[in-house]
C-alpha cells in the first residue's frame, strides 16, 4: 500500500515538473518520462524507453522484403549498446540483433541513428520486434509481417515538401486509417522542401508515425533532398543517413 502511494506521488511530481519547467515538451515526451519513473519506482526489471531514446522508429524496405527487414530509430544521446529484438508472434523465443550507433550532425543539430537488418525470416509470416539498450530498456513490441507471393496493397505518396507539414500529417493519418492492411508505402521524392533543414526532417519523420513502426517504407530521392540552407546543391546527406 505504501509503495503504491509512493508511485502515485512520484508520478504526480514528475508530471507537475514537466508542465511547470518544460512546457516545450511534447505530450509523448511527458508520458514517456512518467512511464519510466513508474517503472523505476515500482522496481520493474524492464523499463520503457524515453521519447528521447526512441525517436522515429521505422521499418525500411530491405533487399528482399519476404526474408529481411531494416529497422531504424534515433536517440538524442549516444547509445553504444543499441539492439533489436524480434520473435514470431505468439512465441517466447526472442532473437537479438546488434544495431549501429552513428552520430549525424546537420544544420547544427546532432542525432544518433541506430540501424540493423533482420535476415533469414520466413516469407508470408507474422513477427514482432522492439528496440532498446543493454538489458533493461525496451520499446513496445511492433508488428513486422514479411511479404508473400500474393497480391498486396501499397500506399504511394507524391511530393510532401512543405513549409507546414500539418496537411501532410493528416493525409498520412487518413490514408493509414482507410487502408489498415497496407503492406508497403512509397514516398516518391521531395519528402522535404529543404534537405539540410533539420526541423523539416524531424517534422516529416514524426508525421509518418501512423505507418512507420509497423509498415516498411520505400523512399525515393528528389532534388529537394539535395538543397543546402541557401538553396545550392549538395550530396543528400540527411536522406542517405535517415534511410540508409
Amino acid at each position: 500500500m505504501r509503495k503504491n502511494r509512493l508511485v502515485k506521488m512520484t508520478v504526480a511530481i514528475v508530471a507537475l515538473a514537466a508542465l511547470v519547467t518544460g512546457g516545450y515538451l511534447y505530450k509523448d515526451a511527458i508520458q514517456s518520462r512518467i512511464a519510466r519513473t513508474v517503472a523505476v519506482v515500482s522496481g520493474q526489471e524492464i523499463k520503457p524507453l524515453l521519447d528521447s531514446e526512441s525517436r522515429y522508429i521505422r521499418q525500411i524496405v530491405a533487399k528482399d522484403n519476404s526474408t529481411s527487414r531494416t529497422i531504424m530509430w534515433q536517440s538524442d544521446s549516444s547509445e553504444a549498446d543499441a539492439i533489436i529484438e524480434y520473435r514470431l508472434v505468439g512465441s517466447d523465443d526472442i532473437k537479438t540483433l546488434s544495431a549501429t550507433d552513428t552520430a549525424f550532425t546537420d544544420d547544427g543539430s546532432t542525432t544518433y541513428i541506430h540501424e540493423g537488418t533482420i535476415t533469414d525470416l520466413t516469407p508470408d509470416t507474422k513477427y514482432e520486434y522492439r528496440v532498446g539498450y543493454s538489458t533493461d530498456r525496451r520499446s513496445d513490441w511492433y508488428p513486422l509481417e514479411t511479404a508473400g507471393a500474393g497480391e498486396y496493397e501499397v500506399l504511394i505518396y507524391p511530393d510532401s515538401q512543405s513549409g507546414d507539414y500539418s496537411g501532410w500529417e493528416q493525409i498520412v493519418k487518413n490514408s493509414a486509417d482507410r487502408n489498415p492492411n497496407v503492406a508497403l508505402y512509397i514516398s516518391m521524392g521531395d519528402l522535404v522542401d529543404n534537405g539540410e533543414q533539420a526541423y523539416q526532417w524531424r517534422t516529416w519523420l514524426d508525421s509518418i508515425k501512423p505507418l512507420s513502426a509497423r509498415i516498411p517504407l520505400a523512399p525515393t530521392l528528389g532534388n529537394h533532398e539535395m538543397y543546402t540552407l541557401d538553396w545550392k546543391m549538395r550530396e543528400p546527406r540527411a536522406y542517405l543517413s535517415y534511410f540508409r
